[in-house]
């Protein structure tokens, strides 16, 4: 049984807010998957889980602030889940009542710079 636990989302964490879960009791997650919605002092941030299984138990309610590494869900890992690859999970009852977002880029498109005399040059990297 795998511990899903508060990750540090900055080095100056140590503290986070359970803001949402995306997963239920039941549920069927593979590696990569956006389980939970937590914020830090700075932001509101989507988290993944790093295994594939079933949720067996929330250990966390939303809106509690727990340290860094507390356990929050325990996931019971299964290989042959894993093996069969990632598909689609089915809505959960948040998901299904509009309770998730689409994920923002994570860096914002390249803008072209001026090069002297008004001609675009390469953009910035």
């Amino acid at each position: 049984m795998g511990e899903f636990r508060m990750p540090s989302l900055g080095a100056d964490m140590d503290f986070g807010t359970l803001i949402a879960w995306h997963v239920g009791v039941g549920d069927q997650v593979h590696r990569g998957d956006i389980v939970a919605e937590v914020d830090t002092d700075k932001s509101v941030i989507e988290v993944e889980t790093f295994v594939t299984g079933t949720v067996e138990e929330l250990l966390v309610p939303e809106g509690r602030r727990v340290p860094v590494g507390t356990p929050l869900a325990l996931i019971r890992e299964d290989a042959a889940l894993a093996a069969k690859g990632h598909a689609p999970a089915a809505p959960t009852a948040a998901a299904a009542a509009g309770g998730t977002r689409t994920p923002e880029p994570l860096a914002p498109e390249p803008v072209p710079v001026r090069a002297p005399g008004g001609r675009a040059g390469r953009p910035a990297a």
